[in-house]
């Protein structure tokens, strides 16, 4: 069922990748061992891929118990984190007592939680996202393509608060990604600018990570263009800046060999 070529080679050709990470794709809950499983065997066991870790899906939703017996269906899998998609839910999804604790479950067993939201169209996602972030003092939490601010629209103060309110917690880290598709059709380096730079300025770039959001990108960019966009934005950092935004963090937050 999941045929989708995931060809990094050729996706980023040219680029120096020497290390992927597969994140779910929000497959229906009766899919989500197999698409952990295809993802490990078809990937991760192939000593020549550069995939070699996944964050999978996982019904916190449901509780502890039931995120408890998701993750353990998933031993043998080179899983690294995990994330629910709270973008399209109702507003409170992601603070409810249930999804708290499944989170918990989550942090327990020392794997980061992706926070993906879309910050611009449902803002009240951003207080969701803090509260449960409150609550799990002890997680860690990747909030995925900058939290999706809506750039096509110019929209940056309200996102901008959030960000600052976010970073503010040592255990957040940020995914610099997916804001090629929140741009308009004919986006530029500079549309993209002072998201990524207030974002790196709230939260350092020891705890910011690049992310290609490949191949939801190629709806509005290739991951070389958008590579180069960004190496663009960051051209003035220092070495170990961009290290750390490209590698380390990355590594570090996904207990990655570095």
């Amino acid at each position: 069922m999941y045929t989708h070529d995931l060809d990094v080679d050729a996706a980023s050709a040219g680029l120096k990748v020497k290390k992927a990470v597969f994140v779910e794709v929000s497959a229906c809950d009766s899919h989500l061992v197999q698409e952990a499983q295809w993802v490990q065997d078809t990937y991760v066991n192939d000593p020549k891929s550069r995939l070699v870790a996944m964050t999978v899906s996982a019904p916190v939703e449901q509780g502890a118990a039931a995120t408890a017996r998701a993750l353990d269906a998933l031993q043998g899998c080179a899983v690294k984190g995990v994330r629910r998609l709270i973008q399209g839910r109702e507003a409170g999804f992601a603070r409810s007592d249930a999804f708290v604790q499944g989170v918990q479950e989550v942090a327990r067993r020392r794997l980061p939680f992706e926070l993906c939201i879309r910050a611009g169209a449902r803002p009240e996602q951003c207080d969701d996202v803090l509260e449960l972030v409150r609550r799990v003092p002890e997680g860690v939490f990747i909030l995925d393509h900058v939290g999706k601010p809506n750039v096509a629209g110019k929209e940056f103060e309200e996102w901008a608060k959030f960000i600052t309110a976010l970073a503010q917690f040592p255990n957040c880290y940020c995914k610099i990604s997916g804001l090629v598709t929140e741009a308009a059709a004919a986006w530029s380096v500079d549309d993209l600018r002072p998201y990524v730079l207030h974002a790196l300025g709230q939260f350092g770039y020891n705890r910011c990570m690049y992310g290609s959001d490949w191949f939801v990108c190629t709806l509005a960019s290739s991951i070389l263009r958008w590579m180069a966009a960004l190496c663009d934005i960051v051209d003035s950092a220092s070495a170990d800046e961009k290290q750390a935004l490209f590698s380390a963090t990355a590594c570090k937050v996904y207990s990655l060999a570095s």
